[in-house]
């Protein structure tokens, strides 16, 4: 089978709700598989210790204020719009699907680079028994991690526009590429 764009088979149609739930299901549980594994492999390549520490808390920060900001927000807000203006005027739906990923990719590297430069002082004040090198490894990894919501943003959009489609198997596989690109 070849990937052929969204027209080949990641992005057929769904052809009713039952599917659709199986497919996010079983996408939904393999994630979680994964994501349980990828944090048994990291336990197990570097133990407890500073190293491990300084990776999960440069990972969970970005994860924590991109899931608190933006992620729920906007799947409620944005399919429903895009649904009624694709069906009333394809134009305008795609032309607010454009707008809405350069506002979200603006407003990400915004919010990384502000990030870059007072990571210090934030780990800092979350994280007060990080001190020398261990402090200096989660702020470099911290920078690292904050282009994740970039990435995770423009997702985010393409992701409405998939369930908005009724393309649901690349929207829910796209957390199984994650933690497998994490692991590997």
């Amino acid at each position: 089978m070849t990937f052929n764009g969204f027209n080949g088979f990641l992005g057929q149609k769904t052809k009713g709700v039952l599917a659709a739930a199986a497919i996010l299901a079983v996408a939904g549980l393999l994630s979680r598989l994964l994501g349980f594994g990828r944090n048994a492999l990291l336990a197990y390549f570097y133990g407890a210790g500073d190293v491990l520490d300084a990776y999960f808390l440069a990972f969970r920060l970005p994860d924590f204020f991109f899931n608190l900001f933006f992620f729920g927000a906007f799947s409620a807000g944005f399919v429903p719009v895009f649904i009624k203006l694709k069906n009333h005027d394809p134009q305008k739906a795609w032309k607010l699907a454009n707008d809405v990923l350069n506002l979200t990719l603006a407003v990400f590297v915004i919010f990384g680079a502000v990030f870059f430069v007072a990571a210090p002082g934030v780990l800092k004040l979350i994280a007060p028994g990080f001190e020398g090198e261990k402090l200096k490894l989660a702020v470099t990894l911290s920078r690292i991690m904050f282009l994740q919501p970039i990435f995770l943003g423009i997702s985010v959009v393409f992701s409405g526009i998939l369930q908005s489609t009724r393309r649901f198997l690349a929207y829910a596989l796209a957390p199984v590429f994650y933690n497998l690109g994490i692991i590997f």
